[in-house]
């Protein structure tokens, strides 16, 4: 468990309505409003700058982005042992090299001048794979290279052994066998299945509480995930199912104008 001192709000869109600051109005909550350019990594760099955080008032920082729909199931069991961690993350990816998904992060207070060093170097990259490339994958290698303990919760790994198993048996006998006889097997397999993409069902299944929202936005994934996203959520989260379902059909409406 943990106690949450301190939030900080950055909204990139237009100015917030009367109504949307009287819902944050709690006086824990500080709103910072800013251009959208450079997306969710410049905005941190921003809150760095600013000195929105003063690290004798924490433990340790959560980083979240809008690039989620959830929690879909407990996110208390979901962050589990975060505090031992440097740097902790929801998942993790093999897709080009190793590095933590940056949509829901954690930054132990320790460490916290590390995250300082990296964005004092940080260029505010403005296309998308730019800001994947130099940032998300590169804040990860950063922190291991200056020896931190970096970790997530729902590593690509354990949830591609999951994938198998519901293969057919055939199929998933050859694929462990290949895998223990052919160490580039794994590797293939770690860079083929993308966390958010092809395993985003054995994900929600076992317990991972978020769900990426392009996958169920862009157009080229509706057909195969219009409604199969939403048989998929436990009964309990029913409340969350419907505020990302009225999100999706206002995006997908707006995509299609």
């Amino acid at each position: 468990s943990c106690h949450i001192v301190k939030t900080i709000f950055v909204w990139t869109g237009p100015e917030l309505s009367t109504t949307a600051k009287a819902l944050l109005g709690d006086e824990n909550i500080e709103i910072l409003h800013r251009e959208n350019i450079g997306f969710d990594f410049a905005s941190i760099k921003q809150v760095l700058r600013d000195g929105a955080l003063d690290e004798d008032d924490y433990d340790g920082v959560f980083i979240a982005n809008d690039s989620v729909y959830g929690p879909f199931n407990d996110l208390k069991t979901a962050t589990k042992g975060h505090q031992q961690f440097d740097l902790w993350g929801v998942s993790d990816s093999w897709q080009g090299t190793y590095h933590l998904q940056t949509y829901f992060i954690y930054i132990r207070r320790s460490a916290f001048q590390t995250l300082q060093d990296f964005f004092s170097q940080y260029i505010e990259y403005t296309r998308h794979s730019d800001i994947v490339q130099h940032g998300e994958k590169k804040l990860t290698e950063w922190f291991m290279a200056r020896g931190k303990v970096v970790g997530c919760n729902f590593p690509a790994e354990i949830l591609i052994a999951h994938h198998i198993k519901t293969l057919p048996f055939s199929k998933r006998i050859f694929l462990s066998l290949a895998k223990r006889l052919f160490p580039s097997i794994k590797r293939k397999l770690l860079k083929k299945y993308s966390p958010s993409k092809k395993l985003w069902k054995t994900g929600l299944l076992h317990g991972k509480p978020f769900l990426k929202r392009k996958l169920l936005v862009r157009n080229k994934n509706l057909g195969r995930n219009q409604s199969e996203w939403l048989q998929a959520i436990k009964p309990r989260y029913t409340k969350a199912a419907k505020l990302a379902y009225s999100s999706v059909c206002s995006i997908r409406t707006l995509n299609n104008k």
